[in-house]
């Protein structure tokens, strides 16, 4: 795609491979014969932003997109309100259609859209993908501080085709887009409170009925029944009342028309041999786009255009910038083909050969799903020296433009053909890559949990393995809520590459949206000042009102030598206190500090528990004076939550203001009696009082060392539901109606 670095279009597969790339802090130089690593010094690359952002072409805005317009709506609505949105559908409902024509909308008004097929992508891949779109960065990977610090100042919908992570995948998706708006397509629902989730139907029976006449060309004729019945077998799918259209453009029965599977199974069988040829091939890459010039290698005949486009025009598969898809179900091909016809390890020789003669390295980084695919069928089937060779071959490729995911399941189905074939070199070839690579990317990972060693001993030299990180770092830190940040920063840097703090272009800031991400720089306890009056520990039942807004911090002052250039701006540490509330509860609290210029108020963000958020509300933009933000929280189920409110600064600091948030939710918490009373004893008792207001805990807590005086506070106000990893709007908050979604059937 349009972010492909200059470094990959340099390399000649069929000959010598090498270069260098830049993953983290270290420099990967990459060799057919073998990679090594160089400890790099000195700052992170330059990278220059595009002034646009590229990606896949988008259709241009002309016919109408029948029977969509609700949906339509609703997508712009959720869009605007700055959340993360999910269209979810089977096969053939008309997910793509409907995000190339939003995508395409947003174009023509003036949006900057990056759009992406991400069918077969690992997450990293996907990363790097995006990143190249809006940076000019040849041969560099950045760690994933840096990347999202970066993405941070692009404003611009990313619209993802043929997303098949899971939900830990969109969230890291997510975080790592801080200012941008996310829509993605999906088969099954991934998102259910991180995200809006639009689960896509099949079109109305007026809606279906013009479809099928605009395909036609004119309305059905004759009888009504076998329309009627076309209707209710395709439960409305654009694709199958497509597929119908065409089967009765070239004069096919009715009948056969009114039975979606039966239609698909006359289709095939009625093709010609070399756009059957072609389908086979489709059915064997089934899921994945087949660049145009890639068909042609498999098939063996360079003239497949005309096979293709018959191909289309009947609906048995899908045109894109990205190539061509089976839209067929893969059931009907197989019942109406030839038995014994190639599956995917079949095209193993035909794609070993095009690597080696003629393919460029953007043509095998474009087609990477479809290497993996055939690679690992090739294994899977026993073709053990082709699958080594390929493998052998590509490696080199994958590595250099910083394709990480593809690099490591390439290696990992070398290692294995070559270990069958009994091939010691090819062997040691793939071992030697994969630990270069781990041993990268491990390093990063260690740098990205380094700041957490203090709170929960994850220090620089324990290295969480990739495929371990989740786990282990979820079983380390569960006694440690508010390393949870930090430990899901190491989670993606085991995924991606290393993690240096460095500074990113800062974006303008959105007072109205809240603030909310579990992924950023670390930070640990220590460090953390308290204010008198504010529990850190075993906080009692709370009932105070929302603060005022009044600094719970002290003065700052930028010191003579601070501003531009000068790399320094007085950090600040406090913490905050929710005190107990009951389950399901939202309780805001004003907290404020004194802003410097230095101060990257745009880059704020919460770190920890999703159940706090933050949102600036009075905060002078890019000078000095008091910043106030509004924090809420809101827990839904029983426990003791931490995070941390964190500003950077200009200069590339994570925690130039960092003030620490805390509270619990309590299942059995009621009304709270008195929080004070007379002054207590140097030693507070173990346990209050065995009687007490009838609305107060059985069992008081633990006394202070003087214990505060004054009259019980009123119950906090719920305030308004905030749905988590909200990011800042692209445009301004307006006025708009609802619109109600469709229903679902």
């Amino acid at each position: 795609m349009g972010g492909e670095s200059d470094s990959v279009r340099r390399l000649h597969v069929g000959g010598e491979v090498s270069g260098q790339v830049v993953v983290g802090d270290h420099n990967v130089v990459i060799h057919a014969e073998g990679s090594h690593i160089v400890v790099r010094e000195g700052p992170a690359p330059a990278v220059t932003r595009r002034e646009r952002p590229v990606g896949l072409p988008l259709p241009r805005v002309g016919v109408e997109l029948l029977g969509r317009a609700t949906e339509l709506a609703l997508l712009a609505q959720w869009v605007e309100e700055g959340v993360p949105v999910e269209v979810c559908g089977v096969a053939g409902v008309g997910k793509s259609a409907l995000l190339r024509r939003f995508a395409a909308d947003r174009a023509a008004a003036g949006r900057d859209v990056v759009f992406v097929h991400a069918a077969g992508l690992a997450i990293p891949d996907l990363l790097q993908e995006l990143f190249q779109s809006c940076y000019d960065a040849p041969d560099y990977l950045p760690e994933p501080l840096r990347l999202r610090r970066l993405m941070g100042s692009i404003r611009a919908l990313v619209v993802v085709d043929d997303f098949a992570g899971d939900a830990d995948d969109l969230l890291a998706l997510t975080d790592a887009l801080p200012s941008s708006d996310l829509l993605v397509s999906t088969e099954r629902r991934i998102a259910w409170t991180q995200a809006r989730s639009l689960p896509l139907q099949g079109l109305d029976e007026q809606h279906a009925r013009a479809l099928l006449a605009r395909e036609l060309g004119h309305r059905p004729e004759g009888d009504e029944a076998p329309i009627r019945q076309l209707y209710e077998a395709a439960r409305g799918h654009p694709r199958a009342l497509i597929q119908a259209a065409a089967w009765l453009r070239t004069g096919g029965s009715a009948a056969v028309a009114a039975d979606p599977a039966l239609l698909q199974r006359a289709m095939v069988a009625g093709l010609g041999e070399l756009a059957q040829r072609v389908l086979i091939m489709l059915h064997a890459m089934a899921g994945l786009p087949v660049p145009v010039g890639l068909c042609g290698v498999l098939t063996g005949d360079a003239e497949v255009a005309p096979a293709l486009t018959e191909l289309t025009e009947l609906g048995l598969a899908d045109s894109s910038a990205a190539g061509f898809e089976l839209a067929v179900d893969p059931e009907s091909v197989a019942a109406s083909v030839p038995a014994g016809s190639p599956g995917a390890a079949a095209y193993a020789g035909a794609l070993l050969e095009w690597v080696t003669r003629t393919a460029e390295p953007g043509d095998i980084v474009r087609a990477a799903p479809i290497v993996v695919r055939v690679l690992d069928a090739a294994v899977r089937s026993g073709e053990h020296d082709t699958a080594c060779a390929l493998a052998r071959k590509v490696s080199p490729v994958f590595g250099f433009a910083l394709r990480w995911g593809t690099w490591r399941s390439v290696l990992k189905l070398g290692e294995q053909a070559a270990a069958a074939s009994g091939s010691g070199g090819d062997l040691a070839y793939f071992q030697h890559e994969e630990r270069i690579r781990g041993r990268v990317l491990s390093a990063a990972t260690a740098v990205a949990a380094a700041g957490v060693g203090v709170a929960g001993g994850v220090g620089a030299g324990q290295v969480v393995a990739a495929h371990t990180a989740r786990q282990s770092v979820q079983a380390g830190l569960s006694a440690h809520p508010i390393m949870i940040g930090a430990a899901a920063a190491a989670v993606v840097a085991a995924g991606v590459a290393g993690a240096t703090v460095l500074s990113g272009e800062p974006t303008p800031v959105d007072s109205q949206r809240p603030l909310t991400t579990v992924l950023a720089a670390p930070i640990t306890t220590a460090g953390l000042t308290t204010p008198a009056g504010v529990t850190t520990s075993a906080p009692a039942p709370s009932t105070k009102a929302p603060s005022s807004g009044s600094p719970i911090s002290v003065p700052r002052q930028e010191p003579p030598t601070a501003g531009p250039g000068s790399g320094f701006c007085p950090p600040i540490t406090d913490s905050a206190d929710f005190g107990s509330v009951a389950p399901g509860a939202t309780v805001p609290q004003d907290v404020s500090f004194t802003q410097l210029a230095c101060d990257n108020i745009a880059a704020a963000h919460v770190q920890g528990d999703s159940v706090f958020t933050a949102v600036p509300t009075a905060c002078p933009p890019n000078s000095d004076g008091s910043c106030t933000f509004r924090v809420t929280f809101h827990p839904t189920a029983p426990g003791t939550y931490h995070a941390a409110l964190l500003v950077p600064d200009i200069y590339g600091n994570q925690q130039d203001v960092a003030i620490s948030l805390s509270g619990t939710a309590a299942s059995d918490t009621g009304p709270t009696g008195p929080t004070g009373g007379p002054t207590g004893p140097t030693t507070g008792p173990t346990t209050g009082p065995t009687t007490g207001p009838t609305t107060g805990p059985t069992t008081g807590p633990t006394g202070p060392t003087t214990g505060p005086t004054g009259p019980t506070g009123p119950t906090s106000p719920a305030g308004p539901s905030i749905a988590p990893l909200i990011k800042p709007s692209t445009t301004p908050p307006t006025t708009k109606p609802s619109v109600a979604a469709p229903p679902t059937s």
